[in-house]
């Protein structure tokens, strides 16, 4: 009888512990579970009384506005240095990682870009000037040098460095009108359309016009499209901006910031997809760096001889 009591004893014991732990969590939670209700309810009324950050109107503009804003951006860059990654695909393109590189820039038409694989050998090495270029293959222990707008159709490494030079000039902000262009603006939906007819490359009195159609984000005012299009008004190739970021001074250095005539700070985009001859071609900046100084060994030298080697 007497481990009866013990266990009863014991048991009661347990029953009050159960009491004083119930109670002591019911004082403990009721006013966290008050307070998270009350959170809850004021978080609710914040979101229904607090105005949505309105985005910026779309801006009204005319051609010769938007005319105006690209030769100014194009201005803004006098030097230029980068860091990007680049890939192409397509068809009859075998698979290749994408290659990194850097680009040196000049107003105007100077140019250096540079090639290397992930492991840091040279891939190409192409410098550009007075739009004649010289492109050395160091892999193929090739040199070439001529024209630029011979690039386009060469096969090869050449058309893939063609695309290349078109999507650095356009991230660089080298699509402003050149003299004697027409342009004609529409516009369609969020974006402003601004066809672009420019005289041939050629002074032949046959020689067809150039033509642009260049899409620009109605409340940024940038380029987030570029359009060519042959004689019939088909689109050769077409090139989409995107990741725009404010270039300013590099870290550490005395590099001027990039402003345009009108005090605007310049933005660039960081990434490039240009679809056409030979594939696809993406390039993503790293890095950009505008206005440095320069020395004459970054862009390098460029052999004036008309001839193609290799």
């Amino acid at each position: 009888m007497r481990w009866m009591q013990c266990w009863c004893d014991a048991d009661m014991e347990s029953e009050k512990l159960k009491i004083q732990k119930a109670e002591m969590e019911r004082k403990i939670n009721g006013p966290v579970f008050s307070f998270l209700i009350l959170h809850f309810a004021l978080h609710l009324a914040s979101c229904a009384t607090a105005p949505p950050i309105p985005e910026a109107p779309p801006q009204t503009v005319t051609a010769e506005r938007l005319t105006q804003l690209l030769h100014e951006r194009e201005e803004a860059l006098r030097t230029m240095k980068g860091l990007f990654r680049a890939s192409l695909k397509g068809p009859g393109i075998p698979f290749s990682p994408p290659l990194e590189g850097a680009v040196y820039y000049q107003r105007p038409g100077a140019m250096r870009l540079r090639g290397f694989t992930p492991f840091g050998g040279e891939l190409f090495d192409f410098m550009l000037g007075q739009e004649r270029f010289r492109l050395k293959v160091p892999s193929e222990k090739k040199e070439y040098a001529g024209r630029l707008a011979e690039l386009e159709h060469r096969p090869g490494i050449g058309g893939q460095i063609w695309l290349s030079v078109w999507a650095v000039n356009s991230a660089i902000g080298n699509n402003s009108l050149g003299k004697g262009s027409t342009s004609e603006l529409t516009e369609e939906g969020e974006r402003y359309r601004l066809d672009v007819s420019s005289p041939g490359a050629s002074t032949a009195a046959n020689a067809a016009p150039q033509r642009r159609r260049l899409w620009f984000d109605r409340r940024t005012l940038q380029v987030v499209q570029e359009d060519r299009l042959d004689a019939g008004g088909a689109v050769k190739a077409s090139m989409t901006f995107e990741d725009f970021r404010q270039v300013g001074p590099k870290e550490g250095t005395a590099t001027p910031a990039a402003m345009t005539a009108s005090g605007e700070s310049l933005v660039r985009p960081y990434k490039i997809v240009m679809k056409g001859e030979p594939g696809t071609l993406t390039l993503k900046f790293s890095e950009i760096v505008p206005n440095p100084e320069l020395k004459p060994e970054d862009l390098g030298t460029v052999n004036p001889g008309p001839a193609a080697k290799g």
